[in-house]
């Protein structure tokens, strides 16, 4: 939630504005009526401190900058710059394993062809009983930071957890500090526990040979998942080639090293965390986060946490993060329809509106109900029996519409809340954005009018009194307005409609 408000002596010229929880704050400086800007560095100072943001050197230098800077702004209207940042809280780190460097090789081969960070072993490597495969790493404890303000800001959680060693696995007798498998398989995490855990090794193309796989274990192919085939497992999944035109669900995490290939009808669907090099027309949910290595190609892709393809490009489709996409390039010169977007989805913001029509609409017939027998309770005395028995039935019926009401209104809180991103939400990119390309946040949507060189994101933030979206560039902290619109919502009939 932002505030703002101005110093006295710059009533008319400065507005600060403190967004991100307390985490960031926006200068707006006017041009004085001439056209001109005037405001000094000490009149921004000043409208800080009325706002009680603590003014550091690093708040000092960043002021500094903007000011420099205003004659250089040609465009109408303010300007607009960050000028204080708060210090993160750290947050507490869990009890890690780490892998011994023997293992290290097989991790590099895997790299090998490709930028993508495969930053676990877990899902690639099955080791043999007796094998010293690592260690654990001690929790780490998180430590406050502070806001705008100078107020201390407390770590979500305080305490890392401690990873326990569980079945499969011992300490070895040489050193404690060393574990030993004690059988075949792959070194995974349940919970907070370390196991051994079963692994089904396909050693070939999943084809008309091997068949379609349903298996309840981690399941590893050695080749390719062919077109019209279709693999299913409760826990991870790890594909050392390709997925060529396949139905896929996993229950936890999916490595792909090559690429996620899509036809019509064929979908991948992934409970947890999801990596491949490329995405090419491919449909993908996926319930964690997405790593790509190259390039993600007019796919249709949703998913819960966030999209991080650094170095790489997404051209076409409908891409979508509920925490926010990272990206060196987005669309192409070409102006290939892209799509991309973060925070609430469209599906939840379609379902919050149609809860919330219906729960209007309920509230208002129990209204409707309690405005018709009004007159009749007025003259209770005078009913028959039977009027008061329609009375009462009335009365009942309008309790038990605003009962449903109420349902209603929770569900669509509770729906909001689900989808709520848990990081600030943006779309970024460290090369450029091209001209066409769609960006929405929420329930905000922009087109891109001409290429944009970065390194930049956009965000929703309040601006002018208005929430919209943004452009901030990285090395300037400077901010601009987007043309901002309300997006189509998708309905049951198949129309659109606007939130």
């Amino acid at each position: 939630m932002s505030q703002s408000s101005t110093a006295p002596k710059t009533a008319a010229r400065i507005r600060i504005q403190v967004v991100n929880g307390g985490m960031e704050a926006w200068a707006e400086v006017s041009r004085e009526p001439g056209g001109d800007f005037s405001t000094t560095v000490d009149d921004l100072l000043q409208a800080l401190v009325a706002e009680k943001i603590a003014i550091t050197d690093d708040v000092r230098a960043k002021v500094a900058s903007f000011i420099e800077s205003l004659p250089a702004h040609t465009e109408p209207g303010p300007a607009a710059a960050l000028v204080a940042c708060g210090t993160p809280a750290t947050e507490a780190l869990d009890g890690d394993f780490q892998w011994s460097d023997a293992f290290k090789p097989a991790l590099q081969d895997w790299q090998a062809d490709s930028n993508i960070n495969y930053y676990t072993l877990n899902t690639i490597l099955t080791v043999a009983a007796g094998s010293q495969v690592g260690r654990i790493v001690e929790p780490q404890n998180g430590q406050p930071g502070c806001d705008v303000y100078g107020r201390q800001v407390a770590p979500r959680r305080l305490c890392g957890e401690v990873l326990r060693v569980g079945d499969g696995l011992t300490p070895s007798p040489d050193d404690p500090t060393i574990l030993v498998t004690t059988r075949d398989g792959r070194v995974v995490r349940e919970g907070r526990v370390l196991i051994v855990r079963d692994v089904l090794n396909i050693g070939r193309d999943v084809d008309f040979t091997s068949g379609n796989v349903k298996a309840c274990t981690d399941v590893h192919v050695r080749g390719v998942i062919k077109n019209g085939f279709e693999a299913h497992t409760n826990r991870s999944l790890t594909v050392d080639r390709a997925i060529e035109g396949a139905t896929v669900s996993t229950g936890a995490d999916l490595v792909v090293r090559n690429g996620i290939y899509g036809v019509d009808g064929s979908c991948v669907s992934v409970g947890g965390n999801a990596t491949a090099a490329i995405c090419d027309n491919a449909t993908l949910s996926a319930g964690g986060d997405l790593r790509i290595g190259k390039e993600i190609i007019n796919s249709r892709i949703s998913v819960g946490g966030s999209i991080v393809i650094e170095g790489g490009t997404i051209i076409g489709g409908d891409v979508h993060a509920r925490n926010g996409i990272r990206a060196a390039r987005i669309g192409n010169s070409s102006g290939a329809v892209t799509r991309v977007s973060a925070g609430l989805s469209l599906q939840t913001l379609a379902k919050a509106r149609t809860l919330d029509r219906e729960s209007r609409q309920l509230q208002k017939k129990a209204e409707e109900i309690r405005e018709k027998v009004k007159p009749l309770m007025a003259n209770l005395k005078r009913l028959t029996p039977e009027q008061r028995e329609q009375a009462t039935e009335f009365l009942s019926r309008a309790d038990e519409l605003e009962v449903k009401a109420d349902e209603l209104v929770k569900q669509r809180a509770d729906a909001l809340a689900a989808d709520q991103p848990t990081e600030d939400a943006r779309i970024s990119f460290s090369d450029r954005i091209h001209a066409g390309v769609y960006v929405a946040i929420g329930a905000k949507e922009t087109q891109i009018r001409q290429p944009i060189r970065g390194p930049a994101y956009i965000a929703e933030r309040q601006f002018r009194g208005v929430t919209q979206l943004v452009l901030v560039f990285a090395n300037k902290s400077t901010l601009h307005p987007l043309p901002t619109a309300s997006r189509e919502l998708p309905v049951e009939s198949g129309a659109m409609v606007q939130p």
